[in-house]
């Protein structure tokens, strides 16, 4: 039941925060090293003091220690481990690995048929435009030029970079099929033996350099689990109209009705990584 609760708080929070900013957190700022929805959330879940410290204007690598590290209880499934627990390896950029906590869930980016997930410069067979298919999106505005961020990147690369007056990208409105049929958060599928390697999409929650850290994709080619290696996956799911759904049966779509479904074949790294991987087992 504890595992469930979490859910339920968290999927309260984000609709507080929507209730607050009138749109949905986004998945994750930049993609370079800044926060991930987990951060943003933070005062809707008593974490005002955290949510303070955590600079969301600097990447991670830039934060102390003791930001890094602090647990929040809610970010674990107690079924599964619980506090304190660190990532081990993958948060870094250019930089030794820095560890951070970790957290059991992760946010709906779509069913996978759109590719990228997020969208896409111009309109193709995957994708067109802002136009994806989660319960919400990174800051990206693909309708503004390379590297489409619809804030201000200031600083140097690689771990100075400094992220302001970013927009969020989607709201209730966008959910044109309504919130009773779509999907918000997940408890995420990892391995046993990839515990804590942002790489396989086990990494510090601050911090959005790896994707699959804080958001997932199930639906037709991306099953919630083929095999024990598949890290863009989930096994449990909250349903924005607050009620739990089985996994087995759920479709994280998001029917905007812009984009063709993709037949692509499951891989087995993770699904911020190369498309050419091989296929789960």
């Amino acid at each position: 039941m504890q595992c469930a609760n979490n859910l339920k708080q968290m999927g309260l929070a984000v609709h507080e925060f929507h209730d607050a900013r009138r749109a949905f957190p986004p998945l994750h700022l930049s993609g370079t090293g800044h926060a991930t929805w987990m951060v943003i959330i933070l005062p809707y879940l008593e974490q005002e003091e955290l949510h303070e410290r955590a600079n969301m204007e600097i990447q991670y690598y830039r934060l102390p220690a003791e930001v890094r590290e602090q647990q929040v209880t809610t970010y674990y499934c107690p079924t599964r481990r619980s506090p304190p627990q660190l990532s081990t390896s993958g948060d870094t950029r250019g930089t030794p690995h820095l560890p951070g906590a970790l957290s059991d869930y992760a946010m709906n980016a779509g069913d996978g048929s759109v590719i990228p997930w997020y969208g896409c410069a111009g309109c193709n067979a995957f994708c067109c435009g802002n136009n994806s298919n989660g319960i919400s999106t990174p800051t990206h505005d693909w309708d503004l030029p390379s590297p489409h961020w619809s804030g201000q990147m200031t600083g140097s690369a690689p771990t100075n970079l400094h992220y302001t007056a970013w927009r969020m990208q989607r709201r209730i409105r966008d959910v044109t099929d309504g919130l009773s049929n779509i999907l918000m958060i997940g408890e995420k599928h990892v391995h046993e033996a990839d515990r804590g390697n942002a790489q396989r999409g086990d990494g510090a929650f601050h911090n959005d350099d790896k994707h699959s850290t804080s958001a997932r994709v199930a639906g037709p080619g991306f099953p919630t689990r083929v095999g024990p290696w598949t890290c863009w996956s989930v096994t449990r799911l909250w349903a924005s109209s607050a009620a739990l759904t089985p996994a087995a049966s759920a479709s994280s779509r998001l029917a905007t009705g812009a984009c063709a479904r993709s037949s692509r074949t499951p891989v087995r790294s993770c699904w911020d990584t190369s498309p050419t991987s091989a296929t789960a087992t």
